[in-house]
Parts: structure tokens; sequence; C-alpha cells
């Protein structure tokens, strides 16, 4: 049975003022949600690792409870994969490893215990809610809504695990009630290839009545044009996705900026279906979009145990909580989370824009800033700022883009800056030249690095068709679970990025201020 919707505006309308009765008391909040974790995890191995009997309050666990990366539960994931004992990390025998989509390295893998999969359906609900309050639409339900077909089962386990991207674990754990409600289904997202994914969820799909389509932006748009590519194939002629689906409500993002897609989004959504954002992670679920105002966030303060600190301090700096942050300024984000992580360094960094409710909005990743000289220091936003008022002058919009080092044959770097455009406009060379010279008026450090060429030689920028970091992420990653980082001090990854170019042969211009 489809729950009624004056159930469900009724529901929405006492989520909203239960938001707004926790906004009140953000720290009893937070201090429940960590007494709760701990005693979870107290009498089993990882609690006896970080001596979580010892811990009575706040204090005592920023004493002895120190920040955590992945690489702090590396030999609990091996002993998992290898032995899975019972009580190592929650009463019994662990049964799910979610595996990571690798943004910023290679993959990881996070105990998906009882409880945090329990706190993702809760979050998961409050998320539906939420999302049928701001659209004033409570028929989300009635039929059929569509996520990104991820994976479930990404490799064998003779130990009781079941290994597999987060996203399809939990379509796995779907109620028979849910199961109903979304696609694709268990038998769709377990086929082994992109392509066979793509046919077999339209083929699913086309027919029913979907209400709204969850994907990471850059999966979304190979679903879209699968989707309308069909349509044409049926004889019809979509000119937005409600040609197809006639009920569809809204798009709903997670794992990536939308800003560089929305154009091409909009092109199969139209201009009046709503785009929502969330803000999970495989390690815990942490925000939602909390009215029609795009970028701010609701930190679900009942997730998980949120500390901050100021972002470039060491980590040995003072640890805040909710009630103790500013708005308006940057942070580095810490969570103790249900799955057992402590303390853990996410690699994110937002900003409050509120406190009450708390809302923040997401400014990118740590390991995202641009430091190739070693004295620049520009973090992603600071370079979007710069970038957009460089374009305007030139009447494009910053879209996809990737920004490297490149070397010359003497064994010097310098900025190798790569846009999708539809064509290299006739004023490249100038575009390149007011890089150069504009980042040097916005960044002293750049200046000071390029002085003489004393640390970066001349940046280089190279032109490449709309779409083409999409197909990138959609043949190098697996299907829903991609990530891309756009600033890169090392040449490592980027260099993965122009072989593919070379490899696929993308065309690729480029040009030199020595031209």
């Amino acid at each position: 049975m489809r729950p009624p919707h004056f159930l469900i505006k009724w529901l929405s309308s006492r989520q909203q003022k239960r938001i707004l009765k926790l906004s009140l008391c953000p720290e009893v909040i937070q201090e429940k949600v960590l007494r709760e974790i701990l005693g979870h995890f107290c009498e089993t191995d990882l609690g006896r690792f970080f001596d979580l009997s010892k811990v009575d309050n706040i204090q005592d666990f920023n004493q002895l409870v120190p920040i955590t990366t992945d690489l702090d539960y590396n030999d609990l994931i091996e002993d998992l994969k290898s032995n899975n004992r019972e009580n190592t990390i929650q009463p019994g025998c662990l049964k799910y490893l979610a595996k990571t989509s690798g943004s910023t390295k290679k993959s990881k893998y996070i105990p998906y215990t009882d409880k945090l999969i329990k706190n993702f359906r809760r979050f998961s609900t409050n998320i539906i809610l939420q999302f049928c309050h701001i659209n004033e639409r409570y028929d989300v339900l009635d039929e059929n809504v569509l996520v990104g077909p991820a994976t479930p089962i990404t490799e064998g386990s003779d130990k009781g695990l079941t290994i597999g991207y987060a996203t399809g674990i939990m379509t796995l754990l779907a109620p028979k009630f849910s199961k109903k409600i979304v696609k694709p289904s268990v038998e769709v997202i377990s086929l082994p290839t992109i392509q066979e994914k793509l046919t077999a969820m339209i083929n699913e799909s086309y027919n029913l009545d979907i209400r709204s389509f969850s994907c990471v932006p850059s999966f979304a748009l190979p679903v879209f044009e699968e989707l309308f590519a069909e349509a044409k194939r049926r004889g019809q002629d979509p000119k937005s996705i409600r040609d197809i689906w006639p009920n569809f409500i809204m798009y709903i993002f997670s794992g990536a900026a939308v800003g560089p897609h929305e154009k091409r989004l909009r092109k199969f959504l139209g201009e009046d279906t709503p785009i929502l954002e969330v803000y999970s992670a495989t390690e815990s679920p942490i925000a939602y979009q909390y009215s029609s105002t795009p970028g701010e966030l609701y930190l679900d303060i009942e997730s998980c145990f949120f500390q901050f600190q100021d972002v470039g301090s060491k980590v040995s700096s003072v640890r805040l909580g909710v009630h103790e942050i500013e708005v308006g300024k940057p942070y580095r984000i810490l969570m103790t989370t249900y799955g057992g992580l402590m303390c853990y360094r996410i690699g994110d960094i937002v900003e409050f824009t509120s406190l009450n409710p708390p809302l923040i909005k997401i400014l990118g990743r740590e390991k995202e800033e641009l430091n190739m000289a070693g004295i620049e220091r520009l973090s992603l936003p600071m370079l979007h700022e710069f970038l957009d008022d460089l374009f305007a002058k030139y009447d494009l919009k910053r879209e996809m883009f990737l920004l490297c080092p490149y070397f010359n044959e003497s064994g010097g770097r310098g900025y190798h800056w790569c846009f999708e455009l539809d064509n290299a406009p006739k004023s490249a060379l100038d575009l390149l030249c007011d890089l150069d010279n504009d980042l040097m008026t916005y960044n002293s450090g750049y200046k000071l690095s390029r002085d003489a060429n004393a640390r970066l030689e001349k940046p280089r920028l190279s032109i490449v068709p709309r779409g083409t970091i999409d197909k990138y992420i959609l043949n190098n990653k697996q299907f829903g679970q991609g990530k891309f980082m756009t600033v890169h001090n090392e040449a490592t990854d980027s260099d993965k990025f122009f072989n593919y170019l070379r490899e696929s042969d993308i065309e690729l211009s480029t040009f030199k201020l020595e031209d």
C-alpha cells in the first residue's frame, strides 16, 4: 500500500518542526549522538583499540581519540576481509563492506554496520519528506523512483561479507515495499558492463511512471541521453523529460557539484524541474537541501557526531562543535559515525550559512587546492571566482575544466589549463594570456612564481569538446560512482586523462604563449 498524500504532508510538516526544535539545542543532540555511537562500539575490538570505555564526555573524547583517516583502518579492514570475527566492529559478524568511489586516490572500504544501515534508511526517509515539502508535492511515492545503478557486489568473500558500492548495497537491502517502487531492479544493477546497465535500465523504466531520479550528475547525463534516444527510436520527439514521464517531479544529485553539468542537464529536464542536492558520503549521511535555495544544506545533526577545524590548521588544533562555529568561515569537517569511524577526516571543506537551523554549503576538497609552486594556496572556490570573472570578458560560461602541471624538456613545470568548449575560440591565445596576467594580479603567490619563470613556466591551454570529461569518468569509474578532481598539483592522475584523449582520438587543441 502506498502512503496516502495527507500522511506524507503531515510527516513533512512534522519534520520541519523537528528540525527547528533540534536546532535550538545542537550541543545536547550531538552529545547524545556521540554517547550512542560510543556505547555501540565500546565492547568491540574497535572500541578497545580506541579506549572508548574511558570516554565519559566530549572533552575525554577529544583527549583520547585522535583524528583519523582511512589509513588508520587498514588493519581493521584487512582483518574483516580475512576473518570477520564476531565483535570486531559490532555485536556479531559484519555483513556488509562498502567500497568508495576513489575520488582522490584508490578506493577505500567502509564497514557497513547494522547501525549505519539503519541511519542511512532514516536519512533517506527524511530526504523524501524534505523534498516533498520543498516542492509541495506529496505524490512522489505514488509510483516509481529511479536511482543510479551502482554495482551491489564488486568482489567475492568467503567470510560472510557482501562487498560492493554503498548505493548498490542499500538497494539490495531495500524492504519489499521499496523494491516495488525503486528502479532499476537488483537484476539490472548487477549487470557487468555500463552499456548493458544503461540499456536494461531504460527498457525497464521507460513505460513506468517515474517521479524522481537521483544520481551523480556525470552519470545522469548518459542515462538521459539513452532515455531520449530510446524515445526517438519509438517515434517520439521529446522536448523535456515530462514528454516521456509526465509526472516527473525532481532530479536529485549527490557526489559532485551540479554546476558544470547544469546547462546540459536542463536540455533534458527543462527549466522548471527542481534540481535538489544531497550531501551523503559512503562513510555516513551528512546533509540535504533545506529549501528551494540551491546550495544551502541542512546539517543532519542526528546522522553522526560532527566536529570542525579551521581550514589549513594543524590536526592538533582545537576541534569545534556545531554550536561553536561561525557563519561564513571555511572549516574542515570531522565525523564520528555509526559505522565505527572515529573523528574521521573525510577531506571536505564546508562553510556555514546559518546556525539556526545549521545550514552548510560545500566548498570543495581539502586536497583540491591549487598549490603547484608551493605558495599559491588557491582554493577551488577562489579558482571558480577567478574564472567566472575572466570568462565574463569573453562571453563564456565556466563548465567542466581541469588544471594540472605540464613539464618541459628542462624539467620546468607550468600550469596546463584544459577547458570544455564546443570549439576553440579565435581568441584562445588572448584567453591564455589573460589567464596568466589576471591570475598574477589575483594571486601574489602565482605572480612571485611566474616572475622571470622562477618557479613556474608560461601556462598552456587545451580545449576539448563538451562532454569529454564525463566520457572519461564513464569509461574510468564504476557507473554511478564517478567523481572528478579538477585541480591536480602532480601529473599522475591528469596523465591518465590525457592518455585517454589520445587513445580515444578525441580532438584536442593546445595553445602556448610562446606561439
